[in-house]
């Protein structure tokens, strides 16, 4: 598992599309981008730049990753 985007493909209804080897740009639903709340112990996660290039479950290793919510 590269980043938390990945539990997310087990999830129904949700999808992960890849940007690069690392990132995984999530969509839920037909819902992408600041459309989905990232909540990371209780702090909100925004994309930073343009484009999508770094989402926030990019920052986040699946393999520290607890649950997904």
């Amino acid at each position: 598992m590269k980043d938390a985007a990945s539990l997310l493909a087990r999830v129904p209804g949700a999808n992960v599309k890849r940007n690069g080897s690392l990132t995984g740009l999530v969509a839920y639903r037909g819902m992408c981008g600041n459309r989905i709340n990232i909540s990371v112990n209780g702090l909100n996660m925004k994309e930073v730049e343009p484009n999508s290039m770094d989402p926030p479950l990019s920052h986040i290793p699946g393999a520290l990753t607890g649950s997904l919510k």
